[in-house]
């Protein structure tokens, strides 16, 4: 770290420190033990607090303390070994993001949303301290996936801010994702349907475990891709010329499981009928937003215009990212467990993860034409049926 760097995050941890939240919270490590958390060091696995960041920024920095940072209960002793300083900026953020996630994690219920809105606040008021000293542009976290950094994701779903929960009474919270593509988990590129998204668990149940938990390492992922897009938006056929998506019929020939899918798109606000909060009253999208049964109902009357469809929307799409980017983070859901769709209100699609629900809005330009031939023709015969079954009653 520079001297400028050590300066400027020592004053900053000093100006989070003297909140009454850190003081309570995220100061000094958390003593399981006196505080009756039976299962804390079972889910937080790497324990981190606030004043042991700051030991060692200020080891780096030949700093002997600072004022408002050192005043609450310091346990440090002159005889205690000297903390290591951190080799650069990035790995001192990536120990204070610890902390934050550390309490998201143990504290992930729903009626525990104050802590995770506190740790928001904390870290809020971090970065615009770093702002004040002219660090404005920090590092993405160390440990974000090489799949996430290609599709220039900001984080995971754990570092997921409070603001985008939402929560009917149960345990998982309810999201918004917009501009949104699925694809294989180890290759951002390598699109896939959704509503293939649970193919690999059901082949785990008929065939058990596989090595590498099933992640389709190296060649066998590639082996049962779907269409690959590049950055650009561009799309190209499969590498292998003849594979089939997501290769469910290749991977009962070969005995093979399908690989695990995730998805990226960008994160919104939602309101309480989980749509995005920054569009404006009355706009669905900014002017893009379709329900599945429009969808639905373009496949049908609209075959011939899908080029210019899928141009326009990506076009909207990358306008809609650029506008609402003060509001919105593109996130990287590494392991998609499963989709459903609701016939109710909203008639919607979501993807589910092991850590939420996601309402899925308008997919990604690139995603969009895959999307139209699978889960919306599915959508429509579905929603057929059931208005059936409801006149029948």
């Amino acid at each position: 770290m520079t001297p400028h760097e050590v300066a400027a995050l020592v004053q900053a941890l000093a100006t989070v420190m003297a909140t009454e939240p850190a003081k309570e919270f995220f100061n000094h490590p958390v003593d399981a033990v006196a505080l009756g958390l039976d299962d804390y060091h079972d889910v937080v696995t790497r324990p981190m607090s606030l004043r042991e960041v700051l030991a060692r920024v200020q080891a780096g920095g030949g700093h002997d303390g600072h004022p408002g940072a050192s005043n609450d209960n310091d346990a440090t002793t002159k005889d205690a070994e000297a903390p290591t300083p951190y080799p650069s900026l990035a790995d001192a953020l990536q120990d204070i993001r610890q902390v934050w996630r550390n309490c998201r994690v143990y504290n992930s219920s729903f009626h525990m949303a104050h802590l995770r809105r506190a740790v928001d606040a904390l870290d809020e008021t971090l970065r615009e301290s770093l702002a004040k000293a002219g660090i404005t542009s920090l590092p993405l976290p160390s440990d974000l996936p090489e799949q996430a950094k290609a599709i220039n994701a900001h984080i995971t779903e754990i570092d997921i801010p409070e603001k985008y929960n939402a929560y009917l009474g149960e345990q998982l919270p309810y999201r918004v994702l917009d501009g949104w593509t699925v694809c294989v988990a180890t290759d951002a590129f390598e699109t896939a349907p959704c509503e293939a998204a649970d193919f690999y668990d059901k082949w785990v149940l008929e065939n058990g475990e596989v090595d590498g938990e099933g992640e389709g390492e190296g060649d066998d992922a590639n082996r049962h891709t779907a269409n690959r897009h590049d950055g650009d938006g561009s799309t190209e056929k499969n590498r292998a010329g003849n594979r089939t998506r997501v290769g469910v019929d290749q991977a009962k020939i070969e005995n093979q499981p399908p690989p695990r899918l995730a998805a990226y798109g960008w994160l919104a606000v939602p309101t309480p009928l989980f749509e995005p909060a920054d569009d404006l009253p009355g706009a669905t999208g900014n002017g893009t937003q379709q329900s599945l049964p429009q969808l639905a109902k373009k496949n049908k009357d609209d075959e011939d215009d899908d080029d210019d469809d899928d141009v326009a929307l990506a076009a909207a799409t990358k306008a809609k990212a650029e506008k609402t980017q003060q509001t919105r983070v593109k996130v990287w859901l590494p392991r998609v467990l499963d989709w459903s769709i609701d016939y109710e209100n909203p008639q919607s699609m979501w993807l589910i993860t092991e850590s939420g629900w996601y309402r899925m809005l308008d997919p990604s330009g690139e995603y969009s034409v895959l999307f139209k031939e699978g889960v919306s023709k599915k959508f429509d015969l579905a929603a057929r049926a059931v208005n059936v079954l409801k006149q029948g009653t």
